[in-house]
């Protein structure tokens, strides 16, 4: 990673919302970054989004089965 390469270490990211889901299986972010021994820390994915969201009923559950069917094939 570039800024490596200037002497820096770097062993943990702080992310706000992750495009991951480990209902899914999505993990390429998290994966990328360990394959560099950085590892990620997240405050919200799209498990939250959508457990939140259905508990609240923020959206439906037709709405939430749209939306897993595009994190599956985005």
């Amino acid at each position: 990673i570039g800024i490596r390469a200037e002497g820096a270490k770097i062993t943990h990211c702080l992310c706000i919302f992750e495009y991951g889901s480990d209902r899914l299986g999505l993990h390429e972010g998290k994966d990328t970054l360990a394959k560099h021994d950085i590892k990620l820390h997240v405050l919200v994915n799209w498990d939250d989004v959508l457990s939140t969201g259905l508990a609240k009923k923020y959206f439906s559950d037709k709405a939430s089965i749209q939306i897993l069917d595009f994190l599956r094939e985005p």
